[in-house]
């Protein structure tokens, strides 16, 4: 059985969505350059990210988890760790 969750807080459309490894994170990016992280076993928001005006069009998740990077007009930004609850993150 499956379900669907619908999880809102952008305004503007989402461009870019990725599964962090073992899909416990969800990367949402938006038209108005606003990322959120989901953490899909509560569905709760973990994070927003604001800091530029560009869209997001890109994410990457590497195989260890650790980094995220996300691409707007052409540039990809590191972020540390997507997870929220580790010291030192996002």
């Amino acid at each position: 059985m499956s379900h669907v969750v619908l999880l809102t807080a952008h305004d503007r459309a989402v461009l870019s969505l990725a599964f962090s490894p073992g899909s416990q994170i969800l990367a949402s990016g938006s038209e108005d350059g606003i990322i959120f992280l989901w953490d899909l076993a509560t569905r709760l928001q973990l994070v927003q990210l604001l800091g530029h005006n560009l869209a997001v069009i890109n994410f990457l998740f590497p195989p260890d988890g650790l980094v995220l990077a996300f691409g707007f007009d052409e540039k990809m930004l590191p972020i540390n760790d997507p997870d929220p609850y580790k010291p030192g993150a996002v």
